[in-house]
């Protein structure tokens, strides 16, 4: 399959529409909407370079924070340094920000825990009998 097909499977409609809004909203600042679509000459690079934050180099790294610091008003600076920081805590809160090897890593790791754990259920619950009660058997029971 071509590479145009896979990723035609995964842009979404509202990718293709306002790319700038869907990377806003996907990284949780949705609220922020208003203030990000003003200035997308601002907060496209800004959102680009947060997503892959952790794949750049030092000095551009250092790029973004300060672009983050000097280009936008400071009820800006707190949500997205904390989406930088986050990363730096726990990369795999924010499947935006995964590489390609990394995504398929996180996928590959979740399909063997539900094959491992879809084969008992750790918290089986007995089922009611029609009496709505369910005698175990042991002597404390009876």
């Amino acid at each position: 399959m071509s590479a145009l097909g896979v990723s035609s499977r995964y842009v979404t409609p509202e990718f293709k529409e306002a790319p700038l809004a869907a990377l806003a909203d996907i990284m949780g600042l949705k609220r922020f909407s208003s203030e990000i679509l003003s200035r997308p000459e601002v907060y496209g690079p800004i959102l680009s370079g947060i997503s892959t934050f952790r794949h750049l180099p030092p000095d551009q790294q250092s790029k973004v924070q300060c672009s983050i610091v000097t280009q936008t008003p400071g009820f800006m600076v707190a949500p997205l340094r904390t989406l930088i920081s986050d990363q730096s805590v726990q990369h795999l809160w924010y499947m935006w920000s995964l590489s390609d090897d990394e995504l398929k890593e996180f996928y590959r790791f979740s399909k063997r825990t539900a094959e491992i754990t879809d084969q008992y259920d750790a918290i089986d619950i007995p089922s009611p009998t029609a009496s709505g009660t369910r005698r175990c058997g042991l002597y404390c029971c009876n």
